[in-house]
Formats: structure tokens, C-alpha cells, sequence
């Protein structure tokens, strides 16, 4: 499966970019997607520019399991109200977060005009946070509903007739 990378840059230099990444982690490879997302690090570049005003190694990035991705999509079919934020927590230190994942539908009439969702990706008090369309909204969804296929497939449900 392969990663969508939305790249939101700004006049003011003030944009993010946002990629999800399907993955298969730990021992038994169970599908994961990982949201990592970065701030806009200069100028926005010329058109037909090869600069990036984004660096990727300055990334935030959290793992959802298949159990947070179909909230989700849950909440992205309004299937739930409530709001999406996953915090995740470090072992050692159950006070700090090592990553917090926010999606909030559009509330007020300017967002709902021009259907923005926010998504807030961060650790501790840096929080990065990307507007959305729609379209994107649905690639995050489609997306997050493969991985949820894939750790289906990898169970090796069998349904036999009894």
C-alpha cells in the first residue's frame, strides 16, 4: 500500500504537511498506519521550484492501531460525534505523551464553507496542526479502512459453515 502525503504550504511560511504510511509492525507484522506530520520550515518555493519548505526530519509521528483507525472512520461516516484524539503515553512516564492525534469535523460557518477539518498531530505541548478537505478526509478514510482489511486478512478468519 502506498503512503498519500498532503503538503499544505503558506504564503507566510506558517504551513504543515501531513503523510499517512501503512505499515506492518512488531513480531506477528500486524498492519498499522502512521501519521506524521511537519511544520513549514521556509519560504513557500516558486512554482516548478524543486525546493521543499518542509523538513521531514523535524516530523512528528504516531502509530494507530486498527482499533483507532476504525474510530476513524467511524467518525468520519458519522457514524460517532465524538470528537477523534488519541494520546499516547511512554511507559516509563505515564505523564508525557509521546504522541496525540486530534481530527475535529468543520464547526463554524467559514470551515463548514469551505469544509475544512483540522487535524492536530503532536507529543507533549508541540502540536502541529493541518486543515483538511474533504477529498483529503476521504483518502485518510479510504486508507485507514485498507489497513483494517489487511489486519482482517491477516487473521486468517475462517468462516466455515457449521
Amino acid at each position: 500500500m502506498r503512503s498519500v502525503k498532503l503538503y499544505k504550504p503558506s504564503e507566510s511560511g506558517k504551513g504543515s504537511a501531513v503523510q499517512f504510511h501503512p505499515a506492518r509492525v512488531g513480531s506477528k507484522k500486524e498492519p498499522a498506519l502512521f501519521v506524521e506530520a511537519v511544520r513549514q520550515s521556509g519560504p513557500k518555493p516558486q512554482p516548478g521550484s524543486s525546493d521543499s519548505p518542509f523538513n521531514w526530519k523535524d516530523k512528528i509521528s504516531i502509530m494507530l492501531s486498527v482499533d483507532e483507525l476504525a474510530n476513524i472512520v467511524a467518525y468520519i461516516k458519522n457514524l460517532t460525534n465524538k470528537e477523534i484524539k488519541f494520546v499516547h503515553r511512554s511507559e516509563k512516564n505515564d505523564k508525557e505523551s509521546i504522541g496525540v492525534l486530534g481530527l475535529k469535523k468543520p464547526e463554524t460557518a467559514e470551515e463548514i464553507k469551505f469544509g475544512n477539518w483540522l487535524m492536530t498531530v503532536g507529543r507533549d505541548r508541540d502540536n502541529i496542526m493541518v486543515r483538511l478537505t474533504p477529498g483529503e478526509v476521504m483518502q485518510l478514510a479510504i486508507i485507514s479502512e485498507e489497513v483494517i482489511r489487511c489486519y482482517v486478512d491477516v487473521q486468517n478468519v475462517n468462516y466455515e459453515k457449521s
